[in-house]
């Protein structure tokens, strides 16, 4: 059964950003054959138990390290040579190898030039740079990776950008400017011709998403959380690609101001709790979707070879084997399908994994007993570990 948002689980900062989300009414679309829709309402229920989903993984620690301390990671960028990550109160870029070492750390804090503060993202380019977004000054900085420097910076006029995503020689931002636009495209980092597209819809998530944006060879799509539609990148512009069904769509401009309100007051009403609302988070493995909910609590999969759709519930069992929240936050993929999550080894992954240990899953076994037997239980290790691993797919076929 589809369970329902608990509001009182919200954070407080969360909250207040809701409350600049809703402006005027979204109108429903016309079934439109060009759109493609997603309905929550009528997808198929499938339970998950992370042991079922787990193809292939691999546990890699981060060493600690003398100026290494990081707690969960929000972020996971990567080339060939590392993973680049950040964590939900830090503002540093922490450069590991493959192996799990600390090999040097973004940190050019501050308010001078070639400087950031209160940093919300990054993206990698295919020229081995680095693209910050930052909040105080709303600047965007160059980082080279191989001089291990900022090389070069701009600066947003009247807004900043939450999201970023190098694809195909441009970069995109997840903006907050809802009269001009909230997706900005720059070419060849021309900055002074930014494109900008989609303005005021009837809401958007002006909190950070975690993994707004995904891709597949050919197009970059746009799930930004608390509006009703998925955008893409096609032709010469940002347009509407899929729509969630009994979302903001089909509230008027007046139920739009009462959500608002009941989303402060904590008291939805009736139909408001049966409002299909979007997270903000898309994953895109081999013509998979996977997109978090807000409410209902969950998980979309939308397979695209045959169109079905499928609602797994939070309750995930074993889900600490390769997370730390049963979202299944999976921060980043790379081009063989794998994802990339990660867990701290506190009391409750142990217990999951002297569970796991008795599973079928070879792969599960293996890689845990590699872990264990560095990092046993009471070892006192603090530093999260990265896992990769590759997702199976067939309870979505």
């Amino acid at each position: 059964m589809k369970q329902k948002i608990n509001v009182f689980k919200i954070d407080s900062l969360f909250i207040l950003l809701l409350t600049l989300l809703f402006g005027c009414k979204n109108n429903a679309p016309l079934l439109d054959s060009k759109l493609h829709y997603l309905d929550v309402d009528n997808a198929k229920e499938v339970t998950i138990d992370a042991l079922d989903i787990i193809k292939e993984i691999e546990y890699i620690p981060i060493m600690e390290q003398k100026d290494m301390y990081i707690n969960d990671i929000k972020r996971i960028r990567q080339n060939k040579d590392y993973f680049f990550l950040k964590s939900v109160d830090q503002s540093y870029i922490f450069a590991v190898s493959k192996q799990g070492e600390l090999k040097f750390k973004i940190d050019d804090i501050g308010q001078g030039p070639y400087q950031y503060s209160n940093l919300t993202d990054f993206t990698i380019d295919e020229n081995n740079f680095l693209y910050l977004t930052e909040r105080e000054n709303q600047k965007i900085l160059k980082f080279d990776i191989d001089k291990r420097k900022v090389v070069d910076e701009w600066q947003f006029k009247s807004t900043n950008a939450r999201s970023v995503k190098s694809f195909k020689n441009n970069l995109y931002f997840i903006t907050v400017d809802r009269d001009n636009g909230f997706f900005y495209e720059v070419k060849n980092e021309d900055f002074d011709n930014i494109r900008k597209f989609v303005k005021k819809p009837s809401s958007f998530n002006l909190a950070a998403s975690i993994k707004p944006i995904g891709t597949t060879k050919d197009t970059i799509f746009f799930n930004v959380g608390f509006t009703d539609t998925i955008y893409y990148s096609v032709g010469d512009g940002i347009l509407p690609y899929a729509v969630t069904l009994n979302s903001f769509g089909d509230l008027t401009e007046e139920e739009n101001k009462m959500f608002r309100q009941n989303i402060i007051d904590r008291n939805f009403t009736e139909k408001q709790k049966r409002l299909n609302v979007q997270f903000g988070k898309l994953t895109i493995i081999d013509n998979y979707w996977i997109m978090a909910m807000f409410q209902p609590q969950g998980m979309l999969v939308w397979n695209r070879n045959n169109n079905k759709q499928f609602f797994a519930e939070p309750k995930i069992d074993n889900y600490k084997l390769i997370a730390n929240w049963n979202f299944l936050d999976i921060l980043d993929t790379d081009d063989s399908g794998y994802c990339y999550s990660d867990i701290m080894l506190d009391d409750n992954f142990y217990k999951t994994a002297e569970k796991a240990m008795k599973s079928n899953n070879i792969a599960v076994k293996n890689a845990l007993q590699k872990l264990l037997e560095k990092y046993p239980q009471g070892s006192g290790y603090e530093n999260p570990v990265i896992v990769k691993w590759k997702f199976n797919f067939d309870k979505f076929k």
